[in-house]
């Protein structure tokens, strides 16, 4: 028929395999090769030795297993995602973008992504789209909240008279109201000061890093000793990936992006505190 098949015989006694796994690629991805000998293409579910379900796939070209990538099933309504062993995940999978943002899928007990669908993880509703990531875990809400701040990056003053916006901000105006836009304060929390910053986020359920932890996209600095940083005290902003943040700064005169080390060398401040917000 003209269709390129893959066989593979053992090393040792040459014999023709057949219900069995052929290692490639330096041990980087399999044939499985049928119980006609051929390779196969396409899902294969079977029960492994603990009697667990399991689902692989196969790709429909080179027959080679898929690992780490996902293959579309249901007329590319859904897609299960094979991990590093090839075999497909449940449950939550959380991954980071190439922009440093944390995403969370979902993959049922069936092996398949969900989508256009509630679950509750952890006793939250977290809704997943159509793409099937979620929309409503604080890490999707602290995009809102960087967004918030891209959106008005060169394009406002500071001030710590007139900071309340629109056109001017200090540095916790700026961080409280992007966070209240993201909903990740409550809408009736005040607009409060570096002070006051401490005490909302942990309320909120944000935790300290020990130091020495590398940031990450979303987690907020707050500089100064706590009890000490009013006014010229503190600073604080929002990273936007490991070295990088985003702030309502004296220096430049509005919201900018700058590099993290570089700029608290340049505060004159001495204690840096890093908070992270749940990821759900």
């Amino acid at each position: 028929m003209g269709r390129k098949q893959v066989e593979a015989y053992n090393n040792q006694t040459m014999k023709q395999m057949r219900n069995a796994y052929y290692n490639i690629d330096g041990n980087r991805s399999a044939y499985f090769l049928g119980n006609d000998g051929k390779a196969i293409r396409g899902v294969r579910q079977f029960t492994d030795a603990k009697g667990r379900k399991q689902v692989e796939a196969y790709n429909n070209q080179t027959m080679k297993q898929m690992r780490n990538a996902y293959y579309a099933i249901d007329n590319n309504t859904s897609a299960y995602y094979l991990g590093s062993n090839g075999k497909a995940v449940t449950g939550e999978r959380w991954f980071t973008r190439s922009n440093g943002a944390l995403v969370l899928e979902y993959y049922g007990s069936d092996f398949k992504q969900v989508r256009n669908q509630y679950v509750r993880i952890s006793g939250k509703n977290i809704y997943f789209g159509s793409n099937g990531l979620a929309t409503n875990t604080n890490a999707q809400m602290l995009e809102v909240a960087i967004s918030w701040f891209q959106a008005r990056k060169g394009k406002v003053d500071y001030s710590m008279y007139q900071r309340l916006g629109p056109n001017s901000y200090d540095c916790s105006s700026a961080v409280y109201l992007a966070l209240k836009q993201a909903g990740l304060m409550p809408s009736y929390t005040m607009i409060g000061n570096t002070e006051t910053l401490f005490v909302d986020l942990e309320a909120q359920g944000w935790t300290a890093l020990p130091a020495g932890t590398k940031p990450q996209r979303g987690d907020i600095f707050i500089w100064g000793k706590r009890g000490t940083t009013l006014g010229a005290g503190g600073h604080t902003g929002i990273f936007t990936s490991s070295d990088k943040i985003i702030h309502c700064n004296y220096a430049d005169n509005g919201i900018s992006e700058t590099n993290y080390n570089q700029t608290f060398a340049n505060s004159g401040l001495y204690y840096a505190t890093i908070y992270r917000a749940p990821r759900l």
